[in-house]
């Protein structure tokens, strides 16, 4: 019996090693930027230029927002950014000072009004 005993203990051991080890391995050291793009209507502005740059490093990253306006960058280090959106027969939207943490994604809505090539900032 104490041989049963014994391995149980180990068993046991082990078991909260590895499951200590997992948790180590699946945390993350990056976050994202989310968000939707829409017009003044509320209706999503599809095939939008989103451009998020790095204010530390420069490092710029260019994607489009799908059908429902909805764009995602994920696996960015935790800093601060900007997000520019542009989309042709709108004005262009800067958002400048975008905290992206560790483990979270950074929610980023723009509203793009109707017009030229001029930007707004918010």
């Amino acid at each position: 019996m104490p041989e049963v005993r014994k391995s149980a203990i180990w068993l046991a051991a082990i078991s909260l090693l590895m499951f200590g080890l997992s948790t180590c391995w699946s945390q993350t050291s990056t976050g994202g930027i989310t968000g939707q793009v829409e017009d003044a209507q509320n209706a999503a502005v599809p095939a939008a230029t989103v451009v998020i740059r790095s204010l530390q490093t420069n490092t710029v990253t260019k994607l489009l927002s799908n059908q429902e306006g909805i764009y995602s960058l994920t696996s960015l280090s935790a800093g601060t950014y900007s997000v520019t959106v542009d989309k042709s027969g709108f004005k262009q939207v800067v958002v400048n000072s975008v905290q992206v943490n560790i483990a979270s994604m950074t929610k980023v809505d723009v509203v793009l009004p109707i017009g030229g090539s001029r930007k707004q900032y918010r």
